[in-house]
């Protein structure tokens, strides 16, 4: 386990959605910050560091392709390397794929998500194995 928990922030307007994702990612080892919209997602990101985003496309305020970009402008002026930023969306058109990888976006996870799926995802980025009982 790290010696500090993984940082998640979750960008997300739904409170359903918001509830699943904490519930999903309930561990002692990862710590998920919370933006109901675009434009605090991006100002919770200048404001601290995480190791993963986790960004819903369709938003209030500023959507998520264009606050993906904003975090992609505000590492490359700062400096930093990329976050991986996992889109979350109702939207699998060909068109809407482009438009989030265009942003930014690392990949993205279909809604409704999965619990099975979300966890691969974050232990790909994170390097997080399951608790497991030992054999």
């Amino acid at each position: 386990m790290p010696s500090t928990p993984y940082k998640v922030l979750l960008v997300e307007d739904s409170p359903d959605s918001v509830a699943i994702v904490k519930a999903y990612l309930k561990d002692p080892r990862i710590e998920v910050t919370v933006s109901a919209d675009g434009e605090k997602g991006l100002q919770a990101f200048k404001e601290s560091s995480f190791d993963l985003v986790l960004m819903d496309i369709t938003m209030p305020v500023l959507d998520g392709c264009s606050a993906a970009l904003g975090i992609r402008r505000w590492e490359l002026q700062n400096s930093l390397a990329p976050t991986p930023i996992t889109a979350l969306t109702a939207s699998s058109t060909a068109v809407e794929l482009s438009r989030i990888f265009s942003s930014g976006c690392s990949n993205y996870l279909p809604k409704p998500i999965t619990k099975t799926i979300l966890l691969q995802t974050v232990r790909q980025y994170l390097n997080t194995e399951p608790k497991a009982a030992a054999a």
